[in-house]
């Protein structure tokens, strides 16, 4: 009775781990279809606040390179992604 409760407990785990692992399979997919939209220049003929807003969390204007020059003319969008973030 006892094998039995823990092949039990670990067959349980086993099928969280895997719907863990589709989940997360899944996120990265998603992300990175997300980011071939971005891959090419895109143009803008006329801007839009409310799809800018349903789409960026928020934009970082500047960076710091390895050698801790700073970099003012890079931006960084954070884009809403049901949780996940990707960075461009």
């Amino acid at each position: 009775m006892r094998i039995q409760n823990e092949l039990d407990a670990l067959s349980e785990l086993r099928i969280e781990k895997e719907s863990a692992l589709k989940a997360e399979k899944s996120i990265t997919t998603r992300i990175r279809q997300f980011g071939k939209h971005f891959e090419n220049d895109i143009e803008m003929t006329e801007f839009d606040r409310d799809i800018l807003e349903s789409l960026v969390e928020k934009v970082v204007i500047g960076v710091s390179d390895e050698e801790g020059n700073p970099r003012p003319y890079v931006f960084t969008f954070v884009f809403y992604l049901n949780g996940a973030r990707y960075r461009q």
